[in-house]
């Protein structure tokens, strides 16, 4: 960003006016918060409730509160240990998204729950999804009043109603792991990036209804979650050189050709305006899509 080439730069705050001389930008400072933790992969994404960031626990048995206004920081005892991926939330409560391994380097989920931290109460509880196997769900959306997950190794859509406390499936139909990575939601439906599938997966939630949409890709892990843009889903593309578009609204699926190569390019994706960024992973370049509507 250019420096601000003043002599003085006056701000007016509470009427009082205040210089602060030359400035040059960006502006910005860096902080740190000591969490007391000592285990090593300890929380897997965050989400924000008010004034305070909840991150979800992975190998911690706790989870992590923030206060941004007090500047402090605060654990829940689960009473688990590698136990959930990312968490959504849904008014004071932050949803976790159940998930277990048997295999080594990921570790073993001890539970099979559901995990609700209430931040208003500060309690933690968990409600039983009843499903066998491992890497059930890999990320989730808020719908409404519910928490929809993409399942990842699990044949079938979870989904926890927060005012319910109930969790109940859709069965997809569809077999094996790394079927889909990440959910989008558009109005009622959530839209389910395809990894190892070759389908886009759409979950009514209206209608509880699932249905997929045949991409023609064959790559494996072909994209890493995506982000709405009005009636479209653009997905970002980590093992395939095209991104992704679904639309909604036409029930249609096309890509673009990136022109990039190698795998694991891109492993999130945010809108701002008409533009779509993706995060680079193993990729130097950040990617953009520009959308003409």
């Amino acid at each position: 960003m250019k420096s601000i080439n003043k002599s003085d730069l006056t701000i007016l705050n509470k009427n009082k006016s205040i210089n602060i001389g030359k400035c040059y930008g960006p502006w910005g400072t860096f902080s740190v918060k000591e969490t007391g933790l000592t285990v090593d992969y300890r929380f897997r994404g965050g989400v924000a409730v008010g004034d305070k960031v909840v991150f979800a626990p992975k190998n911690s048995s706790k989870v992590g509160i923030y206060d941004v206004r007090l500047d402090s920081f605060s654990t829940k005892e689960t009473g688990l240990s590698g136990a959930f991926w990312g968490g959504v939330a849904v008014g004071d409560k932050v949803v976790f998204v159940p998930w277990k391994s048997s295999k080594v380097g990921i570790y073993d989920v001890k539970s099979s729950k559901v995990g609700i931290y209430d931040v208003k109460l500060d309690s933690f509880s968990t409600k039983e999804t009843g499903l066998p196997g491992y890497y059930k769900f890999r990320g989730g959306v808020a719908v409404g009043d519910k928490v929809v997950f993409a399942p990842y190794g699990s044949s079938k859509v979870g989904i926890y109603d927060v005012t319910l406390d109930s969790f109940s499936t859709k069965e997809t139909g569809l077999s094996g792991y790394d079927k889909f990575l990440g959910g989008v939601a558009v109005g009622d439906k959530v839209v389910f990036a395809p990894a190892n599938s070759s389908k886009v997966g759409i979950y009514n939630v209206t209608l509880d209804s699932f249905s997929t949409k045949e991409t023609g890709l064959s790559e494996r892990y072909k994209f890493w979650g995506g982000v709405a843009v009005g009636d479209e889903v653009v997905l970002a593309p980590y093992n395939s050189s095209k991104v992704g578009i679904y639309d909604v609204k036409l029930d249609s699926f096309s890509t673009k050709e990136t022109g990039l190569s190698g795998g694991a390019l891109f492993s999130g994706a945010i809108s701002v305006g008409d533009k779509v960024v993706f995060a680079p992973f193993v990729s130097s370049k950040v990617g953009i899509y520009q959308m003409y509507r």
